[in-house]
């Protein structure tokens, strides 16, 4: 539903802040003897009960569930389930399971999911997976715990979140994948269907031209990335069918999808089809943990989803607030613990609500010593102080659904996923799609102004506000109608700052004229294309910073490398008249009638 001008979480009719717990049975009652209260709304991991072929065992779910209600017997769930396939079900159907480009996936068991899965282009794994769900969901009926379930969050691929299996050793080349592909070249180009060619490694690691596939000699590629994006795609819009048919669409449908990809692996790893189930009636609320790049105390911490994006469909978004307090176990855990104290523990969990707060979303603080360990000396939250802010923020998120939930920004981020399908694969951290998400990004978020993100595919959307500037990510490839969307807001005498390689590329091949037309400036492709570095030079325009960062021609931007730094950022806002609220490099929040403020530094 949509309430006080955001999309908004409603339980039995009634919009509430979305603040949830993702906890354990065993979790929740050290939390409860704490003084929590909460919202009473959780999101439990629990098993499908697909145990076999055609063979089914609730009682995980049935166990995990009745702890979490025995301590909270008001609680209301969202079950997480991962579409998994047992054992003897890939030992029957070898053609189905996942093969990969590199044979070095068969020796990393876990690291990004383990290498045994289905395809995703298996029918009969979408078949008999989708068989298992829908009795769950019949089970879940029958077992009286249907009135305590609010949605479903159905996840496959690394760690459920819907990035292919072991994306860093290139699949697919299941015999299953290899022949779906077929059919779907053979509907794209009826008259003279290619053959299913699959990238070789080493394909993917060097473009033709430096950086960059040529969009016309190597369709084949852009064509693979496209069908294999699509398959995780599609998968996942059928089984949130199956959900809605079996709930009556009472229930909300969950996915991790639409990431920012800022990971540095292959695109594999990517949410490329995320247009496509944005779009989709039988999805309600998409998820993701904010970035793993800067986390510590001061940082940013962004949300990577393009909320813009998925306001403007109608959905929510929800950020998995997983940030590892001080009381982490000294095991796995700590290598991605940032914080000391109590009080930086507590303040780390504010930064990720005001985030929320701000941005008119939700979270859940996922506590996972809790699920990974029924010592509650490990578990994340069991401290009186940090129970003590979990409820703070609770009453803060419910009050905020009385006051306007509207975005105050007037500047937009726009970004695309498909320019990765034309790229060699990242290198390294000096990867230009790496820098921008790390380090472009990283920048922004200090500069003082608050901002909405969107991938392109949404930015022409009736829906999406007007705003008084733009900033084109890595928009390096732009179709013609994308084109004509960016000219048309340059026409109406928008601010507009480009990063690297704005349009450079479309489906027909490599274009330096583009990029002249959209920036009003005189350049030319860097020698080589440049692998790394700048991939284009500017020879005709202002330079408005003098170490050659930044480039403008009237209201247009340029900065041809993949950074900038928060004070030219600043610059470019206030010559598009964007109030600035804070000029300290902090990190700086608003929306919804809130303003935040997580500091970098002492103050004074």
């Amino acid at each position: 539903m949509n309430h006080n001008g955001a999309p908004a979480l409603a339980i039995r009719g009634e919009p509430v802040f979305p603040f949830l717990v993702m906890t354990t049975g065993n979790g929740l009652q050290g939390m409860v003897r704490l003084g929590f209260e909460g919202s009473h709304l959780y999101t439990v991991d629990l098993p499908l009960g697909w145990v076999g072929v055609e063979r089914y065992d609730h009682a995980g779910f049935d166990e995990g569930f009745r702890e979490v209600l025995d301590a909270d017997p008001s609680a209301l769930a969202i079950p997480r389930l991962h579409l998994t396939a047992p054992a003897d079900w890939m030992d029957a159907h070898p053609d189905d399971v996942v093969g990969y480009a590199d044979p070095a996936s068969w020796d990393d068991k876990g690291g990004w999911g383990g290498p045994r899965h289905p395809s995703w282009a298996s029918a009969a794994w979408r078949r008999d997976a989708g068989e298992a769900l829908r009795r769950l969901l019949r089970h879940a009926r029958s077992a009286g715990l249907a009135g305590h379930i609010f949605g479903w969050h159905l996840g496959s691929g690394v760690y459920g979140e819907w990035h292919y299996w072991n994306p860093i050793y290139y699949p697919d080349t299941a015999k299953v994948f290899v022949e779906a592909f077929a059919r779907w070249l053979a509907r794209r180009y009826p008259d003279a269907p290619p053959p299913p060619r699959l990238p070789r490694i080493e394909e993917r690691k060097k473009g033709r031209t430096g950086l960059f596939h040529d969009p016309a000699q190597d369709r084949w590629m852009m064509d693979h990335a496209e069908f294999l994006h699509l398959q995780g795609a599609e998968a996942l819009m059928e089984f949130a069918a199956v959900v809605k048919q079996e709930t009556g669409r009472r229930s909300v449908v969950v996915a991790f999808n639409g990431y920012m990809p800022d990971l540095g692996i292959p695109h594999e790893g990517d949410h490329s089809a995320f247009s496509v189930v944005l779009r989709s009636p039988d999805l309600d609320i998409f998820c993701s943990p904010h970035t793993y790049r800067r986390r510590k105390p001061g940082e940013d911490a962004l949300f990577r989803g393009f909320m813009g994006s998925v306001r403007n469909h109608g959905k929510l978004w929800l950020d998995e607030e997983d940030d590892r307090t001080c009381l982490a176990d000294a095991g796995w855990q700590k290598a991605y613990t940032h914080v000391k104290t109590i009080e930086e523990s507590a303040e780390i969990l504010w930064r990720g609500f005001a985030q929320a707060l701000t941005l008119n979303v939700g979270l859940w603080m996922m506590d996972m010593g809790a699920l990974g360990s029924r010592d509650t000396a490990t578990h994340f939250y069991g401290h009186p102080a940090l129970v003590s802010a979990l409820e703070q923020m609770r009453r803060v998120g419910a009050r905020s659904m009385q006051r306007e939930r509207t975005r105050v920004s007037r500047l937009a981020v726009v970004c695309s996923f498909r320019t990765r399908f034309y790229l060699a694969d990242p290198a390294g951290e000096a990867d230009p799609i790496v820098s921008l998400y790390d380090k472009a990004l990283g920048q922004l978020c200090t500069c003082g102004a608050p901002f909405d993100l969107y991938q392109i595919t949404e930015l022409f959307d009736a829906a999406t506000p007007d705003y008084d500037a733009y900033i084109f990510l890595d928009t390096f490839f732009m179709t013609a109608g994308e084109l004509a969307g960016a000219m048309a807001l340059k026409a109406r005498g928008k601010h507009m700052l480009f990063f690297y390689a704005p349009a450079l590329l479309d489906e027909q091949g490599i274009s330096v004229e583009r990029v002249r037309a959209l920036v009003d400036m005189e350049v030319r492709l860097a020698a080589g294309g440049a692998a790394a570095g700048p991939a284009l030079e500017v020879v005709g325009g202002e330079a408005c910073a003098p170490d050659g960062t930044l480039y403008r021609r009237g209201r247009m931007f340029f900065c041809p490398a993949p950074a900038l730094s928060s004070e030219r950022f600043r610059f470019f806002c206030r010559e598009a008249g964007i109030h600035i609220y804070a000029d300290s490099d902090d990190v700086l929040m608003a929306g919804g009638g809130y303003i935040a403020l997580h500091a970098a530094s002492a103050g004074s």
